[in-house]
């Protein structure tokens, strides 16, 4: 019975160490300001170090200041940021096939990513979704908002037109590394 339980303990462990840890990391912390108030988030980056460097070079560059909230999904229930902006970047040909999102991680609410087979980098994705949804093998989850949640909900509630383009603009006024 003993010799049981220790071997279902360390199967549970070597399953839990085999999977990838999405830890928030305590720095930075980057704050989003929008004409609809700040969003706050951080990284994972241990799970996503390239796709988390990446961003923060962005943002240090100031490719996504000026510029506008893309897309607002509200069936997929997702705010789409960068995807035709100064941000996109379809010269950056990194390999993320270490940090793709593992068979077993759903997308929580708040939770950022970007999908690697846009050939390019820069446009990420914000889930507003209520429930965890399971994502495409290939899609890479690299940080989550941390404060800012009602400027999320309102985010969603505008009023998009056909191509689900805020009617009226949503300003992203400033991206920067405040910690």
């Amino acid at each position: 019975m003993i010799k049981k339980i220790a071997i279902s303990i360390i199967g549970l462990f070597i399953i839990v160490s085999c999977g990838k840890s999405y830890k928030l990391e305590d720095k930075p912390v980057i704050s989003i300001l929008t004409s609809l108030g700040e969003i706050k988030i951080k990284l994972y980056k241990s799970v996503a170090p390239k796709a988390a460097e990446l961003f923060v070079n962005f943002i240090k560059n100031g490719k996504y200041n000026n510029t506008q909230v893309d897309e607002v999904m509200f069936f997929e229930q997702f705010i789409n940021i960068g995807f035709n902006s100064k941000a996109f970047d379809p010269n950056i040909k990194e390999d993320f096939s270490k940090e793709v999102n593992p068979e077993n991680k759903k997308l929580s609410y708040g939770e950022i990513l970007f999908n690697p087979k846009n050939e390019g980098f820069g446009a990420f994705s914000i889930y507003t979704g209520k429930e965890d949804l399971k994502l495409e093998e290939h899609q890479v989850i690299f940080g989550k908002v941390v404060e800012g949640n009602d400027v999320l909900s309102k985010i969603m509630e505008v009023r998009v037109n056909n191509l689900n383009k805020p009617i009226e603009p949503i300003q992203i006024k400033e991206v920067k590394i405040i910690e």
